[in-house]
């Protein structure tokens, strides 16, 4: 072909397709508030409202756990009392468990005031005890009694039924303190979990205060002009960059869809669940193949969503470190925001009102919780390894790039927060815990965006990602496993 009749210009120039943003955009959120009706269906079905119970059950075990730890390690009694204080309120399960640990910590007699205070409240409110909640009930009253025997009042049947109903409980409702080893394994567990959150709330104050410094010196920078976006100019063809998002969403929704027939069709697959829930993931990311496809160069489509080393691997994985850290400060804001949200929304807890009490927590708490040493790593491969690749790609990559490019006409401040806030709702509404934790999750969404936004390579958002879920889980495993 002769060159003169083909200018090197047009013969450089990348032949790319009309997009269709619009379309891909409706898809999105078709699909988006289709995710969050699934969540709330699973929540509300029989055995969502199981595995509620089953989590909640686990967070009151670490409640307990820690407020007879704090007795245990620094022997301050008014530090113990305000932690039993929060099982007077709630349901007759969680009122019930509060009386095994008044037992413990403050005496038999104690105890069987707040049970004679429990059934008056219960009278009072109407609530009639099911027969589970019933035998408990007596069980305790006779176990608390003022002439029992804690050795001999209640006989095998009758602790093995507390040790089943009320798990860490029971065991310390029929411990007898005769035998060391029933002791040790009722007062271990609740002297770890004391010294777990002791040293997690010393380990994320010290990263929030650092966080906060850091957080102040680059807003002082940005305001001096000093600080620049990484991001890079809007590109030809971006507008495909909606189009993958939608492609992987559409994907993701299927293969997760196949993973739960075939591991139904294939029960001997269940234990290995996690991990290939983790591989198909990964198999979804053949998404950000989709401009390539509609003919746009991967040079172009691996920049367009910051798959680049950017100013070095090094130093982008320490700044996605600080990141981490200075993303604290904005999780604080979004708990606070959540249990603002959680008070205003949740039943009201008196002493006459028996609504179980409900805190977000994320569906693999029950994995954690009855696990192996298997389950324990394919944890980590999905949370640690696979959510930070996959999320930030799709996410931060291909929805957030393609925001900026479609908002370039307003001022790059304005272009940043809206999409921002856009791309971290969507984050948020999508995942398990429910929509009360839009506002934590989305604080999470919000820094790892800025992170991109400033660094361009998608590096520091994923190491922000995978420092925040390697934490979790690591305290998560630490309090449940």
């Amino acid at each position: 072909m002769n060159s003169k009749l083909d200018p090197p210009s047009r013969l450089e120039a990348p032949v790319i397709h009309r997009s269709y943003p619009s379309i891909a955009w409706g898809v999105i959120l078709l699909l988006s508030l289709g995710v969050v009706a699934m969540h709330l269906l699973e929540a509300s079905s029989s055995a969502g409202a199981k595995n509620e119970v089953a989590e909640q059950h686990l967070l009151e075990e670490v409640e307990g756990q820690y407020a007879l730890g704090i007795e245990l390690v620094t022997g301050d009694a008014a530090l113990a009392g305000a932690a039993l204080r929060g099982f007077d309120i709630g349901s007759m399960g969680r009122r019930l468990r509060g009386v095994v640990l008044r037992g413990r910590l403050q005496g038999s007699e104690a105890a069987r005031e707040l049970l004679l205070r429990i059934e008056v409240q219960a009278e009072e409110a109407g609530y009639t005890l099911s027969e589970t909640e019933q035998e408990t009930y007596e069980l305790l009253l006779r176990r608390y009694a003022e002439d029992a025997d804690d050795s001999t009042v209640l006989g095998e049947d009758e602790r093995a039924y507390l040790v089943e109903h009320l798990g860490w409980f029971g065991r310390l409702a029929v411990l007898t303190g005769h035998d060391p080893e029933e002791k040790s394994a009722v007062d271990g567990p609740a002297i770890r979990t004391c010294i777990a959150i002791f040293a997690a709330v010393a380990g994320f104050g010290g990263g929030f205060f650092i966080g906060l410094v850091l957080l102040i010196i680059l807003i002082v920078f940005a305001s001096m002009g000093r600080l620049h976006h990484g991001l890079g100019s809007p590109g030809p063809g971006d507008g495909l960059l909606a189009e993958a998002f939608a492609v992987w969403m559409i994907l993701f929704l299927v293969l997760q869809l196949l993973i739960g027939v075939l591991l139904v069709l294939v029960p001997s697959l269940e234990p290995h669940g996690l991990a290939l829930v983790g591989g198909i993931q990964l198999l979804t990311l053949a998404s950000a193949a989709w401009p390539v496809v509609r003919r746009m160069r991967w040079s172009r489509v691996r920049t367009a969503i910051g798959l680049t080393r950017g100013t070095g691997l090094w130093k982008e994985l320490g700044w996605g470190f600080c990141g981490w850290m200075m993303m604290l400060p904005l999780l604080a804001v979004g708990i606070v925001t959540m249990l603002i949200l959680m008070a205003l929304t949740g039943p009201g807890q008196t002493g006459t009102g028996f609504d179980p009490t409900s805190q977000p927590v994320h569906p693999i708490l029950l994995s954690i919780a009855d696990s192996n040493a298997w389950m324990i790593i394919q944890v980590y491969f999905v949370a640690v390894i696979v959510a930070p690749i996959v999320e930030e790609i799709v996410f931060r990559g291909m929805l957030y790039r393609q925001l900026r490019s479609a908002t370039a006409m307003l001022r790059v401040g304005w272009s940043v927060a809206l999409s921002t806030l856009i791309v971290s709702v969507i984050f948020a509404a999508i995942h398990p815990q429910g929509l009360v934790a839009i506002p934590a999750l989305a604080s999470l969404a919000i820094g790892m965006t800025l992170m991109r936004e400033w660094r361009g390579s998608l590096l520091g958002s994923m190491t922000m990602h995978a420092c925040n879920n390697g934490i979790m889980i690591t305290m998560m495993v630490l309090l449940f496993s």
